[in-house]
C-alpha cells in the first residue's frame, strides 16, 4: 500500500488521510458516517501528533477542538480506544459510544447506518454487552478478522462465541460455513462497560489513562502534557487480538450485508475499488504539490485519523 497512497512528491501517505474518490478524506467519510447516527457535537476524533500538519487544517472548523483528541505515540488499537473512551467518560459518565474505524469505505452509508442505530439501541437495552457490526463474508479472505456468532443466521443482534483474527483460508471457510462474519471493529457500547473490559486485562494502562484524562479536566494543553507523560510507560495493545480474543465477557453482533464494503487495505482491493469507481472520477481535479511530511508507521486502524485532500491515491503498476 505504500505505494499506492503517496503525494505529489513521492511520499508516502496512510490511506486515512487519503481523498480517495477525489473529493472527501476517509477521514471526512467517517466523520459524515458518525453524524447520521449522533449529534455532531458529540463526534469525537482522534489524531495522532505526529501528523499534525495533516489533520490540524482539515479539522479546521470540522469539530471544536475539545473534541479532537490527540495521541502523541501510537500505542495500539486498544490505547486508541481507551483514550477517547476516558475523555468522553469525563465529560459524561453515563455515554454510550459507537466506534467508527476512519479506514473504511461503504457503498451504501444508509444501510450501515441503519445497523450502526441498531447496535446503539442494543447497548441501551443491554448495556452490559459490546455491540459489533459484521459484515456477510463475500470470500473466505484471511485479510479480515472473523466474528463467530452463537448460531447461523437469524434477525437482531445475536450472542458471539468469539473472535477469529486473521485466520488461514481454510479455517475462514469453516468459520464461514458456522455463520461466521467479517469484523468491521465498529462497535456500540455503554462506556463504562467498555471501561470495564479493558480494565480486567490492562488495569495499568486503562489506569493511567483515565488519570491522565481526568486530571486534565478540558484543557487540551494540560492534557497534552498530561499524556506526553504517560504514553511512553504504555505497553502496545492490539484491541482485536489481546482483549477481544481472551475476553469472556458478553458481546453480540448485528448482521448487515449490501453495504458494499472496503477496507481498501490492500493494492488487490484498492484497484479493484478503483475500477468500480473510475467513472466518476473522469474530470477529477489535478492534485496540487503537498510540503513532504514526516513519515512512520501508519497509525492504528482503530483511530480515527484525517485525511489531506492533496493527495494521489494509485492502482498498483
Amino acid at each position: 500500500m505504500r505505494g499506492c497512497t503517496v503525494d505529489n512528491t513521492g511520499h508516502h501517505v496512510p490511506k486515512q488521510y487519503c481523498a480517495v474518490d477525489g473529493e472527501r478524506t476517509l477521514l471526512q467519510v467517517a466523520v459524515t458516517r458518525a453524524e447520521k447516527c449522533v449529534d455532531p457535537g458529540h463526534v469525537v476524533v482522534v489524531v495522532s501528533s505526529q501528523h499534525r500538519k495533516w489533520w490540524e487544517p482539515q479539522l479546521d472548523g470540522l469539530l471544536h477542538r475539545d473534541n479532537i483528541v490527540v495521541q502523541p505515540l501510537s500505542r495500539g488499537t486498544a490505547v486508541g480506544v481507551l483514550l477517547p473512551l476516558c475523555r468522553v467518560l469525563a465529560r459524561d459518565p453515563g455515554a454510550h459510544l459507537v466506534f467508527l474505524p476512519a479506514d473504511h469505505w461503504f457503498r451504501h452509508e444508509d444501510l450501515l447506518a441503519g445497523a450502526v442505530r441498531t447496535a446503539l439501541e442494543s447497548s441501551y437495552e443491554d448495556p452490559g454487552s459490546l455491540v459489533f457490526i459484521g459484515i456477510g463474508p463475500e470470500s473466505p479472505t484471511s485479510d479480515f478478522g472473523y466474528i463467530v456468532p452463537l448460531r447461523k443466521g437469524g434477525s437482531g443482534p445475536l450472542p458471539v462465541v468469539s473472535f477469529v483474527e486473521k485466520p488461514s483460508r481454510e479455517s475462514a471457510k469453516a468459520l464461514i460455513g458456522r455463520g461466521a462474519l467479517w469484523n468491521t471493529l465498529i462497535f456500540a457500547a455503554h462506556g463504562r462497560y467498555l471501561m470495564r473490559v479493558i480494565r480486567e486485562h490492562f488495569p495499568h494502562t486503562a489506569d493511567a489513562v483515565r488519570v491522565a484524562v481526568s486530571g486534565s479536566a478540558d484543557d487540551c494543553h494540560r492534557l497534552a502534557r498530561a499524556l506526553a507523560e504517560v504514553y511512553p510507560s504504555l505497553t502496545t495493545i492490539d484491541f482485536s487480538r489481546d482483549v477481544l480474543e481472551h475476553s469472556d465477557v458478553q458481546m453480540s453482533v448485528v448482521s448487515v450485508t449490501g453495504v458494499g464494503w472496503s477496507e481498501l487495505g490492500t493494492p488487490a482491493r484498492l484497484e479493484a475499488w478503483l475500477e468500480e469507481i473510475r467513472p466518476a472520477r473522469v474530470g477529477m481535479r489535478q492534485p496540487k504539490p503537498v510540503a513532504e511530511q514526516p513519515t512512520g508507521p501508519d497509525p492504528q486502524p482503530d483511530s480515527v485519523t484525517v485525511g489531506q485532500k492533496d493527495v494521489k491515491v494509485s492502482p498498483p503498476e
